[in-house]
């Protein structure tokens, strides 16, 4: 993969988990290895998205609808754009969340990451 779509994908979730985070709240990466693929989420306490949102997330010029969310300012590209990434390079990118606690996005790819 690109280092730099693997950044720009990086930035975006990292980003988003700041700006919709609860401020000093706490945001977790991990990084998974497995034989076949890599596996990368960035967690984060905060308002969350409800269950009947969670299919706007990954569309183009999309923004969530619930009041804490529509508040931040956005284009609605960011995560669209690390989503066709993640599938451009045959990877997978999902979301879940507990409304008013946290939320957590993650991706993985079927090839290994470079060491570090």
């Amino acid at each position: 993969m690109d280092p730099d779509r693997l950044d720009r994908i990086l930035v975006n979730l990292l980003g988003n988990a700041v700006k919709y985070g609860r401020e000093g709240g706490i945001i977790r990466v991990k990084v998974e290895r497995q034989p076949d693929r890599t596996t990368v989420s960035v967690w984060n306490e905060g308002p969350g998205f409800p269950p009947e949102e969670r299919p706007r997330l990954f569309r183009k010029f999309s923004r969530l609808q619930t009041p804490e969310l529509r508040a931040q300012k956005g284009t609605g590209v960011g995560l669209y754009t690390a989503w066709r990434i993640i599938h451009l390079h045959g990877g997978r990118m999902d979301a879940t969340s507990q409304v008013g606690h946290w939320a957590e996005f993650s991706f993985d790819l079927p090839v290994d990451l470079p060491e570090c």
